[in-house]
């Protein structure tokens, strides 16, 4: 039988309800950051770009043809700025800045602060395998030269920030 709310008794109306969980699949769209520089080679043009939690590094190749291409030509291979390297961040960057090092062989630099009052410089070695690299199990070839709290280095925001 069924009970004055039209449900059959003895059985809880939640229970015949259905439970969703939605998660997206697409990687983040929006840039928040880009710099121009020579990250992947010292005579390379890359471009640096900041999407949410990812870093995306791409590389300006010309087409051979010099011209614009096509709008209908969207192949990966007919693009002039391929991505190369897509990496995880873990936070919100809100500052990138690529320096080359005097000493430096391997290309560019990245310093990068994030909305936690933390910092990293981290940089990319093209001969490392990333299995044997000391990038910490990463499969990428980057590699963090210094991180940590800028309010080590006298970078402390006292108070409020503005907005």
């Amino acid at each position: 039988g069924t009970d004055a709310t039209g449900t059959a008794s003895g059985v809880d109306p939640h229970d015949c309800e259905a439970a969703h969980y939605v998660v997206t699949n697409h990687r983040p769209g929006a840039v928040h950051l880009t710099a121009r520089c020579s990250f992947l080679g010292p005579d390379t043009q890359d471009l640096a770009i900041v999407k949410s939690r990812r870093l995306e590094i791409r590389q300006y190749k010309p087409s051979p043809s010099n011209s614009f291409p096509d709008d209908d030509n969207t192949s990966p291979s007919s693009s002039s700025f391929p991505l190369l390297l897509s990496v995880p961040i873990n936070g919100r960057l809100t500052t990138l800045l690529p320096f080359r090092h005097p000493r430096s062989t391997t290309g560019d630099y990245l310093f990068f602060t994030t909305d936690r009052k933390q910092f990293g410089i981290i940089g990319y070695d093209p001969s490392a395998d990333g299995a044997d690299s000391l990038a910490l199990d990463s499969p990428y070839r980057i590699f963090n030269h210094a991180h940590g709290p800028l309010a080590d280095y006298g970078a402390s925001v006292l108070g409020r920030e503005s907005e």
